[in-house]
């Protein structure tokens, strides 16, 4: 399993590259038959940053998401 988004900021948008950047991808999982939760977030303070949006990689550290 992968997770991932683009940004699209409105419908007409040009993209110079022609593909929307993306808002983030996660690590690669393996899914079994096993329960396994999995949670993904955008970090503002990690790799390529666009405007607007995201929680610092210390603040997801501090207070993870619950499983």
């Amino acid at each position: 399993m992968l997770i991932g988004a683009d940004c699209y900021l409105d419908t007409q948008q040009y993209f110079r590259e022609s593909y929307a950047p993306a808002i983030g991808v996660s690590r690669t999982k393996t899914i079994t038959n096993e329960w396994q939760g999995f949670n993904y977030a955008t970090l503002s303070d990690v790799g390529a940053q666009q405007p607007g949006g995201g929680i610092t990689e210390a603040a997801l550290r501090a207070a993870p998401p619950p499983l």
